[in-house]
């Protein structure tokens, strides 16, 4: 009799998952998962961003190789895309609300290609727009300037850029990746490939203080 109490009374025992959560278990739960998407969620932006970055790095890094083949073989810069496709073939997204949508319009959208006097672009996923400068006429130097910057939606804001330069004259080339840092995303200026002897002219001539006028002979005022 004492055996089948004690049986009884072990089979009716609920378990712990049977008995379920307390108020205070539930309010620990909660507040340990909204920490945990606070620092999973914008890791997970980052990381994403940056793997759509890679398009506009390889996009960058092609228009940079190919102006310095045409370079190398012409001894001057390119004037237009088309003169690049010689070396390769650039293709962009033609959908319609591209520039506002971003991928969203270019999802069902096949590329196309680049046409020869285009200086900009968006990219076939439509994450970028392509902008370029075939000369550079404020500096002494002929150079090749070009910037991917994030397009569409949220992502104009919150994607990492990448930019790139030729230098034709010092065969400095420089491309830059920016980060997906608060002080880096979003959309970038072009750079300029200036060399080490350049930039100290620059800020010499910044420095330089200006020249007085010299004071007119008496005739002159009269």
């Amino acid at each position: 009799m004492i055996n089948r109490n004690i049986k009884n009374k072990f089979l009716n025992k609920k378990t712990f998952s049977d008995q379920g959560f307390t108020f205070l278990e539930f309010i620990l739960v909660v507040t340990l998962l909204g920490i945990s998407s606070r620092l999973i969620i914008p890791s997970f932006i980052t990381s994403l961003n940056k793997s759509r970055q890679k398009e506009a790095s390889l996009i960058v890094n092609s228009l940079i190789k190919s102006t310095q083949s045409y370079y190398g073989v012409h001894s001057f810069l390119a004037k237009n895309i088309g003169q690049l496709s010689k070396f390769a073939k650039y293709q962009k997204c033609n959908a319609k609300d591209v520039e506002d949508l971003g991928r969203t319009a270019c999802k069902d959208s096949l590329p196309t290609l680049v046409e020869t006097n285009e200086v900009m672009f968006f990219s076939p996923s439509g994450n970028y727009k392509i902008d370029m400068d075939f000369s550079y006429p404020e500096k002494a130097s002929a150079m090749f300037l070009v910037k991917a910057n994030p397009n569409g939606g949220k992502f104009e804001s919150e994607g990492s850029a990448v930019v790139g330069c030729f230098n034709s004259l010092n065969g400095v080339t420089i491309i830059k990746e920016f980060s997906g840092k608060k002080s880096e995303i979003g959309i970038q200026d072009y750079i300029t490939c200036e060399s080490a002897e350049e930039k100290k002219k620059e800020e010499e001539k910044k420095n330089r203080p200006a020249t007085q006028p010299t004071p007119g002979s008496m005739w002159d005022q009269i």
